[in-house]
């Protein structure tokens, strides 16, 4: 994720959105949430050079439901 957002608009790597596509791609395939809610976003607005696509931002906006209602073994809930 780091990469994909330094390679959209960081400091550190040039400015590039086909590389940042790439690297935010690579990301939500691991289930990055982060990297899922821009991609998501990209989608919607038509942004990183990206086609907006209303259902491809559903599918991932469905993705970050499900990474939410994950939880890690062994974890307490709040009562």
């Amino acid at each position: 994720y780091w990469l994909a957002w330094q390679s959209e608009e960081g400091p550190l790597l040039p400015n590039d959105a086909a590389t940042a596509v790439e690297w935010y791609e690579r990301a939500a395939a691991d289930n990055h949430r982060l990297a899922l809610d821009r991609l998501a976003r990209a989608y919607e607005k038509g942004e990183l050079g990206l086609t907006p696509d209303p259902r491809e931002a559903l599918r991932l906006r469905a993705a970050i439901r499900q990474c939410d209602d994950r939880k890690p073994e062994g974890q307490l809930t709040a009562r």
